[in-house]
């Protein structure tokens, strides 16, 4: 039987959002005929991470292996719009672009922004403030048509309080009580323990991780504050303080004159109801009187941002 492309009366119709983290990478791909979505996933895509794992692919690889592996071609996209947490600079800009048009897709066709931006964008249309805690940790808001930013840097001068610092802060905390003769009962060294071998102390190993690798030790510290261990309780609150100190900055730097500010969530440490309810009171104190809503996506980042690449391509 005859290999049918199923996007072939589709010219022009199929829209990808790519969510492009410090740890995973989502394709997102809406098929505006059928309202068909479907989903590729990949490793990290920020070029800046120390990640060298066997089969990792840059942004511009994985795209082309998604639309190869749908059976997608160049004129079957109406729009694709990459999210990405390693745009922090006209440099790197620049970088990404150089990787992305090199596949030889109409630039035209073709969004790139701080996946901040993106996701603020995908759910909000209009003025509001994105606050990404993931791997990395980024705030950013658009009022009156202008971007505001603030953090996202990268670690360990910026970043405070995303899953790498708070993973960091654990390790460190990890590696105090090794050093002291604590062992696996231990609830800090209960969380690092997965990462021994057989050949080397674990202190050695812990300050080897990579980025990812250290950022996944958050989500075991979050769940141990919630258990009642007070110092996952004391460095989670600490994260709390530094992430909602960045959201001030930027509404503060926005001059928001609105009724009811948006706040969009994304990130994995954001996904924890433990996390965000630290974080909400925090902010509101800070903001005054200021009304805020919370949104908390109901839907990936990168099905979010579908409604961003085909508002903007469809004006």
């Amino acid at each position: 039987m005859k290999n049918i492309n199923p996007y072939s009366k589709t010219f022009g119709k199929i829209f990808i959002s790519v969510d492009g983290g410090g740890t995973k990478t989502e394709f997102c791909i809406f098929n505006s005929v059928t309202g068909e979505y479907s989903s590729a996933f990949y490793s990290g895509s920020n070029y800046k991470n120390d990640d060298n794992r066997e089969g990792k692919m840059d942004i511009a690889a994985q795209f082309m292996k998604t639309l190869k592996d749908e059976n997608i071609t160049f004129d079957d996209l109406g729009g694709v719009v990459f999210g990405l947490s390693g745009v922090d600079s006209e440099k790197d800009l620049e970088y990404y672009r150089e990787l992305i048009f090199g596949t030889g897709i109409d630039p035209e066709k073709v969004i790139i922004c701080n996946d901040c931006e993106y996701t603020l964008r995908g759910l909000v249309d209009g003025d509001g403030i994105a606050v990404v805690c993931g791997t990395g940790g980024i705030t950013y808001g658009i009022c009156d048509g202008k971007p505001y930013r603030t953090a996202g840097w990268g670690m360990p001068y910026s970043d405070l309080g995303c899953g790498t610092w708070i993973g960091g802060e654990i390790i460190k905390e990890a590696i105090q009580r090794l050093d002291e003769g604590l062992g696996d009962d231990d609830p800090v060294i209960g969380i690092v323990k997965r990462f021994r071998t057989d050949d080397a102390p674990l202190q050695w190993t812990l300050n080897e991780l990579d980025v990812p690798t250290v950022a996944s030790a958050a989500f075991d510290a979050i769940k141990l504050a919630e258990a009642g261990d007070a110092t996952c309780q004391e460095i989670v609150l600490e994260a709390a303080f530094h992430i909602a100190g960045y959201i001030r900055t930027t509404f503060t730097k926005m001059n928001f004159k609105g009724d009811t500010l948006k706040i969009v969530y994304a990130g994995g440490v954001n996904k924890s109801p433990y996390f965000r309810g630290l974080l909400e009171p925090i902010v509101q104190k800070m903001l005054g009187r200021t009304k805020i809503e919370w949104i908390v996506p109901t839907e990936t980042a990168a099905r979010s941002g579908i409604n961003y690449i085909m508002r903007e391509k469809s004006r």
